[in-house]
């Protein structure tokens, strides 16, 4: 279980792990970045919903609060960090992050991971349109 989710919490990017997203959106091309928002990010929550729960049920409900507590501290972490930046790829990379935490989330609570990768899919909507609008980022 521990391999799992450090392998997927690199992916998500949770808490601890997370520094690499903001740098990686900052330093890519535009397509880049959309490519960034759109595939690894996903991959982390489909791993922890087809791998690392499924396989460790027991595992999962002992580690979910943990986990709670470290997607709690990265959105209100990153969100405001968010506020704090003034380049755009900084804002969406930070904002990222705090939408798939909150991702994180609803895959750990058992009612609404049904729900998940419909946010999880939601993720990426927004940040196309932003990217589109802002001549600035290309």
């Amino acid at each position: 279980m521990d391999c799992f989710f450090r392998l997927f919490a690199v992916k998500v990017p949770m808490v601890p792990v997370h520094i690499w997203l903001p740098e990686a959106h900052v330093e890519a091309p535009t397509a880049g970045s959309v490519i960034l928002a759109g595939i690894p990010l996903k991959l982390g929550t489909y791993g922890f919903l087809r791998f690392s729960i499924p396989m460790f049920p027991e595992a999962t409900l002992c580690f979910t609060p943990f986990i709670y507590t470290l997607s709690a501290i990265a959105i209100i972490y990153t969100s405001l960090t968010t506020s704090r930046q003034i380049d755009l790829k900084k804002i969406i990379a930070y904002s990222s992050v705090a939408h798939m935490n909150l991702v994180t989330i609803g895959m750990f609570s058992r009612a609404a991971a049904v729900r998940s990768p419909i946010l999880s899919y939601g993720h990426t909507r927004p940040k196309h349109v932003c990217r589109a609008c802002d001549p600035s980022t290309y």
